[in-house]
């Protein structure tokens, strides 16, 4: 068995990131020291490199042909001198037809890298559709070309495995999956229900395995930079509690709240127990998973406007990347102004898209505040409320459970019960990175028209309604780690 040198979980780094993006990503790198007027040296090395990679594709290395055909894919073919742009350009048309003959002739020579990719064409939509009978062949070959027991190959053929569950749970009727195909016959629903599970399955036990846990299946997305070094950081912060104290030392708390050691060891308590549920606990990802899959089932045809094309996908935000944006002076502004406008009642949160609660119970603990968190998964809300909330210990975890409160909720559809909350929240957490625009416009509308003045809004992508409503102002926090993005922009709006 060849060593699969792409798309691989390095369980024994700190890291994982696919080895021919790992080429490529050195190829942009340069790309763009070019762009920038580097060297001409540095020009002529990385001009050479690609001549290199092109020599061995067409010498008929597989590995070779797929970096090309991620290249091209991409638009990271070296430009013809120092400092006109890539001779391909930006992702789409040409590119893509170029890089699926590279791909292709990569995968028939049992390079599962290149099957892998020429699946997520067909799986997540080429030239505005999708096609899960085209992908569904190029994810088999994966697993065909690739060895169950090597752990090289374990990342490639788990996502294979992710994919191939999600499809057949979509076709066959999966009971988990409210929106699977209608005029399923019961054998064919049977089948695939069974195929989707087994499918799932052994996804997770290829994590379990071979790649320390579940992140590979929870995350659809390769965290780049060094994923492992945030979970490291952020347990060492959660366990020192003195540091901690310190670091929030002057942030604005409910008024009378001091925050105590037993409120430090339950919000260290938490933040342990989460991360093992997410690492560990194959139950809850299979649940989580193929509720999603029911929630968020795609259309045929892509449309990125949509709020049934993005959603149900796992991300990370890391404990100091929450205290970076609550120590942003706006928002120590908006909650002081809250904290000190009289009444008995803490400066209250409200978190669309809870997930498992950190958003909210973070800053329960840390500074009084009251949060309400919403999920439309009730496999989420109810792990968080009957797992991990009431594992806690202690007097810390008995004021934690006065603060918080999470229900399932379609923030839209059930905005009956969302506005109220919103009317009395300081803050309003959307965790709408996965979110179809037009549920985002909505949320944002929404926001806008329930939530008092002086509120923030907090959003993990540019605003689309900055310019639209009258937003009092609007603020970027740059360099936000999260699982997707180590240096993500956020954005709070001020109504």
């Amino acid at each position: 068995m060849m060593a699969l040198s792409s798309l691989l979980w390095r369980a024994t780094t700190t890291t994982y990131v696919p080895a021919a993006r790992r080429r490529v990503a050195r190829i942009e790198s340069r790309s763009l020291a070019i762009a920038s007027n580097a060297a001409s040296a540095a020009w002529r090395e990385r001009v050479q490199q690609w001549q290199t990679t092109l020599t061995l594709a067409e010498n008929g290395d597989a590995s070779a042909m797929c970096d090309v055909g991620w290249a091209k894919h991409h638009g990271l073919v070296p430009s013809s001198t120092p400092s006109s742009p890539s001779s391909v350009g930006k992702v789409g048309g040409k590119a893509v037809k170029e890089a699926l003959k590279y791909y292709k002739q990569s995968a028939a020579l049992g390079y599962a890298p290149a099957s892998s990719l020429l699946g997520d064409l067909y799986f997540y939509g080429m030239d505005e559709t999708r096609d899960w009978n085209e992908a569904r062949t190029h994810l088999e070959k994966v697993l065909e070309d690739t060895d169950e027991d090597e752990g090289e190959d374990a990342y490639v053929r788990m996502r294979a495995l992710r994919k191939l569950g999600s499809i057949a749970a979509w076709e066959g009727g999966d009971s988990a999956t409210a929106t699977a195909t209608a005029t399923a016959t019961t054998a064919t629903a049977t089948t695939a229900t069974s195929g989707a599970r087994d499918y799932l399955t052994e996804a997770l036990a290829t994590c379990r395995t071979h790649l320390g846990g579940n992140f590979a299946f929870l995350l659809s997305h390769d965290p780049p930079g060094d994923f492992y070094s945030h979970l490291e950081a952020e347990a060492k912060i959660a366990d020192d509690h003195e540091a901690l104290g310190g670091k929030l030392a002057g942030f604005v708390t409910a008024r009378g709240w001091e925050p105590r050691l037993e409120d430090f060891v339950s919000l260290r308590a938490y933040t342990r127990r989460v991360r093992e549920v997410e690492r560990s606990d194959g139950d809850f990802a299979s649940e989580y998973f193929r509720e999603g899959l029911g929630r968020f089932a795609p259309s045929a045809v892509v449309d990125a406007s949509s709020p049934s094309d993005g959603g149900g996908e796992w991300g990370i935000t890391f404990l100091p990347s929450l205290f970076r944006v609550y120590g942003h002076p706006l928002v120590q502004e908006i909650l002081r102004e809250k904290a000190e406008g009289g009444g008995e009642a803490p400066p209250s949160l409200v978190v669309l898209g809870s997930a498992l609660g950190n958003c909210a119970v973070w800053p329960a603990l840390a500074f009084g505040f009251r949060a309400t968190g919403f999920d439309i998964l009730e496999s989420c809300v109810r792990k968080t409320n009957d797992d991990i909330i009431a594992s806690l210990k202690g007097n810390g975890a008995a004021r934690l459970r006065d603060l918080v409160k999470f229900e399932v909720a379609n923030v839209l559809s059930d905005a009956d019960r969302v506005e109220p909350e919103m009317k009395a929240a300081s803050v309003v957490w959307s965790n709408d990175h996965e979110w179809g625009e037009a549920a985002q416009r909505k949320v944002e509308e929404m926001a806008y028209a329930n939530m008092s003045e002086g509120s923030c809004l907090v959003l993990y992508r540019p605003p689309l309604t900055l310019q639209d409503l009258r937003w009092k102002a609007g603020v970027k926090i740059p360099n936000i780690a999260t699982s997707w993005n180590p240096r993500l922009t956020m954005y709070l709006l001020k109504k």
